[in-house]
């Protein structure tokens, strides 16, 4: 938990450093604080039910809710990056009890150094999470595999980072990965040695690509991809690769492709991929 106020602790005397800063400069004009903003809320549904169906299926209902955050304020030589994303839905299918689905908390602060118009050093902080329990239900009974902070991520890097153009920024730094469990040690234990660790911590070099293009009013391609390795295992990647295509039908009505590829040799041996097309409500704030 130390951890967790230590990045809270971070956040808010950066915003605190900021809106103290702020206050003279923009008392004419409040709303210049920001250079970018976004809040996107989201839910997608999906039900299908069969009634006296010769041909056979089951009744299902899946459902997916969601929130998308990002704020960026820059002031003189500083750019301060916060953002967040939480996904969570359930499946149902005829009178089993639902499943989840999705189940994650993603936030992440950056402080950049404007040196030069492209290349800029960068400090960062970032934590992963699920956001409630989940299992694994290809066993019977359904086995936990996670909770919220269970396990906790947190990693800080720092290094340099690159603005070749708008739409794409990537950063290449050394990092300071921990990994805190609580239940799920598997996730943090070291089965070399006869203790149970709780808590992992690992040093390498860390990697983020982020390529955010919108095409026009009406469709946007949003990538993000993590990279990290430890000094003690170069040959090994963990990787985790966010893909999101929105089309918007209305004002509030948009159709989200969805593709997600994750790698940690500590979890599973084999690569993670999920994929999905769902149609439902947004909502940008701003």
């Amino acid at each position: 938990m130390k951890y967790l106020f230590i990045f809270f602790t971070i956040t808010f005397l950066t915003l605190f450093q900021l809106s103290d800063g702020y206050a003279a400069e923009n008392a004419k004009n409040p709303s210049s604080l920001f250079t970018h903003k976004q809040l996107i809320t989201g839910l997608n549904i999906s039900q299908i039910n069969y009634e006296n169906w010769v041909a056979g299926g089951e009744d299902a209902l899946s459902w997916v809710a969601s929130i998308d955050a990002k704020f960026e304020i820059k002031h003189k030589k500083m750019r301060y990056h916060f953002s967040t994303n939480m996904e969570y839905g359930q499946v149902k299918q005829d009178k089993e009890p639902p499943k989840v689905a999705q189940n994650k908390l993603n936030v992440e602060t950056v402080i950049t150094y404007l040196k030069g118009s492209f290349v800029n050093p960068f400090f960062s902080v970032k934590l992963n999470s699920p956001i409630t329990r989940s299992y694994d239900y290809s066993k019977t009974p359904k086995q936990p595999k996670a909770d919220f902070f269970d396990p906790l991520v947190l990693q800080q890097s720092m290094g340099m980072g690159f603005n070749p153009i708008k739409e794409l920024k990537t950063r290449f730094g050394i990092a300071l990965k921990e990994t805190r469990t609580h239940q799920f040690t598997f996730y943090s234990d070291n089965p070399k040695t006869p203790d149970v660790e709780r808590l992992k911590v690992e040093t390498g070099i860390d990697h983020t690509t982020e390529f955010n293009k919108t095409f026009n009013k009406n469709l946007k391609l949003y990538s993000k991809l993590e990279l990290f390795s430890s000094f003690e295992h170069l040959d090994v990647v963990d990787v985790r690769w966010r893909n999101t295509l929105q089309a918007k039908l209305t004002k509030m009505i948009a159709v989200n492709v969805k593709a997600h590829y994750l790698y940690d040799k500590d979890v599973s041996l084999k690569g993670q991929f999920m994929h999905s097309i769902t149609i439902g409500l947004t909502y940008n704030f701003f």
